[in-house]
């Protein structure tokens, strides 16, 4: 509690809010969870636990891009680094956190000779994003046609040469520069960082009213029964949507689009 007080009051070099103090308290929370999950623990209760509570009245919501805001990003293409560039487009078209596409380093394809409904070949590239944050978030995302052109012929290690947070600083940057800015009243703390790429990806997704199900696959949210998805999901029905995600695309797809895309 004494070190709740001492992050709140801006001890350690200027105040936090709820959000971050909890995260800050995560470590310490997770180190103890380890050791009483040890066959002959060594404490018997979490001390840190609970301590850290999240505020209403200091979390600031975040807000989804617009399509101006795309627009204005789109714009700017060309003074993109080659790694910033990337992220931004695959986070922008998938819906995916950051920390998910910088971890890549392998992809996968799915392969049908007969398709299930055209009968035809099809031949679709994919990631796996494996328990970033937890079960749900494990799900396979099929690479859209944006990015394909600033990939390699096959992922095979590493697609970043610089840190995550170097990319994703610059990038933030970037949206201030172009005007890309939504400051909370209360709290002051921005509302529209380059996270809410992900943000919009599920709101253009319900807006479109794009099944449930694929939207869940597609941002890597837990489904009400707390069965998993992935290989359950061809991806043949995801892609459509994956395409939908383009800002250039002006129609989600009907059922016969979808399957014809697909």
């Amino acid at each position: 509690r004494a070190m709740v007080e001492h992050l709140e009051a801006g001890g350690a070099g200027r105040k936090n809010v709820s959000v971050t103090i909890k995260s800050k308290l995560s470590g310490l929370v997770a180190a103890v969870n380890l050791e009483m999950a040890r066959k002959n623990p060594r404490v018997s209760f979490n001390p840190f636990a609970g301590v850290a509570k999240k505020k209403a009245e200091d979390t600031t919501k975040r807000l989804a891009l617009t399509e101006a805001d795309v627009k204005k990003m789109e714009a700017n293409r060309h003074l993109f680094t080659k790694d910033e560039l990337l992220m931004w487009t695959f986070c922008l078209h998938t819906g995916a956190r950051p920390a998910e596409i910088y971890a890549l380093r392998e992809e996968f394809r799915e392969k049908l000779e007969h398709h299930p409904v055209t009968g035809e070949k099809s031949d679709i590239r994919f990631i796996w994003i494996d328990r970033s944050k937890n079960a749900a978030s494990t799900r396979r995302v099929p690479i859209p046609a944006a990015v394909l052109p600033l990939l390699p012929s096959e992922i095979k290690g590493r697609l970043f040469s610089e840190t995550l947070d170097n990319i994703c600083g610059r990038i933030n940057d970037k949206m201030r520069d172009v005007g890309i800015t939504s400051p909370d009243p209360v709290t002051t703390r921005e509302r529209k960082p380059f996270y809410s790429t992900r943000h919009r990806c599920k709101s253009r997704l319900a807006i479109a009213d794009c099944p449930e199900e694929v939207r869940k696959a597609i941002m890597g949210h837990t489904k009400d029964d707390h069965s998993g998805y992935g290989d359950d999901m061809a991806l043949w029905k995801i892609k459509p949507w994956i395409e939908w995600l383009n800002h250039e695309v002006k129609m989600p797809p009907t059922v016969t689009e979808a399957l014809r895309i697909a």
